[in-house]
């Protein structure tokens, strides 16, 4: 997996710099999101190094599922000349990442074992843009299993304040 995010890297890194250059941020998202979703489906992953299907063909099968821009197209077009298609799915993360730090945005999943009302989301949100200096997009979920307390997840940061892992954190400590 740390491979194919190597490997994955620099073309995420130039299509970004593609996307900045001429301010399309959302438009290279929605291609390059496009191409990580096809080749993701395991119909089409069985297709990609397959002796008996073509280049030409692999990439004819991604044209006609969805609309592509002209620059995603020519995206899709050198994935496949490059053999390199398989890393689309790293691609598209990355380019998210990389979306996300330039406009300053961070999505963020806070799990609780009660569900937060409005006013109690409206209150965290502000807090965390306050101090993360970021726009933050807050998903919610709720787990029942954490007693209390909550699971912040930011990227590949996490945070577990939750009662279960606190509780399990005094339970190590008590038998070791």
């Amino acid at each position: 997996m740390a491979e194919l995010a190597t490997l994955a890297h620099p073309y995420a890194k130039a299509v970004f710099e593609l996307a900045r250059s001429s301010g399309s941020y959302a438009a290279w998202a929605q291609d390059v999101s496009v191409v990580a979703q096809v080749v993701s489906h395991p119909q089409f992953s069985r297709l990609i190094g397959n002796p008996h299907v073509s280049s030409a063909q692999l990439q004819d099968v991604i044209f006609a599922t969805e609309k592509l821009s002209t620059e995603g197209k020519a995206y899709t077009q050198l994935l496949v000349e490059e053999r390199r298609l398989v890393l689309a799915p790293a691609i598209a993360a990355e380019f998210e990442a990389l979306r996300q730090a330039a406009e300053a945005k961070i999505d963020v999943t806070v799990t609780t074992a009660v569900a937060m009302d409005d006013a109690q989301k409206a209150l965290f949100t502000q807090a965390l843009s306050k101090k993360l200096g970021q726009t933050v997009s807050l998903n919610v979920a709720t787990d029942e299993s954490l007693i209390g307390g909550a699971l912040i997840q930011m990227g590949d940061s996490v945070i577990d304040a939750s009662v279960r892992s606190q509780l399990a954190a005094m339970e190590h400590t008590l038998t070791a």
